[in-house]
């Protein structure tokens, strides 16, 4: 008999105050980083720098863990895997294409 919560789940609630972008569609992502990334991309290129793309995922983290700080050495570690992942071509910036990508595939 298994039960309702496993064990491993150490916290399901906090998903909840993300305001539904957890379960998030692809198409839902799409057009949040369509109207976002203007905000972010900071000198306008485009594309997103590792410390513009460090300052949204920050943005993004907070929502569901309001103690994470951005100087921290986690954090930033956190910010280094996360942009290495979404830099699919290694052009060393993210483009719209792939944040969404990188969005849509590794939430959490």
């Amino acid at each position: 008999m298994q039960s309702a919560q496993p064990a491993t789940d150490p916290a399901p609630t906090q998903a909840a105050p993300a305001q539904g972008q957890v379960q998030a569609t692809g198409d839902q992502i799409a057009q949040v980083v369509e109207t976002q990334f203007p905000t972010y991309d900071k000198d306008g290129d485009g594309q997103l720098s590792k410390a513009e793309f460090g300052q949204w995922m920050v943005a993004l983290k907070s929502q569901t863990d309001p103690s994470a700080k951005p100087e921290s050495a986690a954090t930033k570690r956190w910010i280094g895997t996360a942009f290495a992942q979404a830099d699919t071509d290694k052009s060393k910036k993210v483009s719209k294409a792939e944040l969404t990508g990188f969005l849509s595939q590794g939430q959490g």
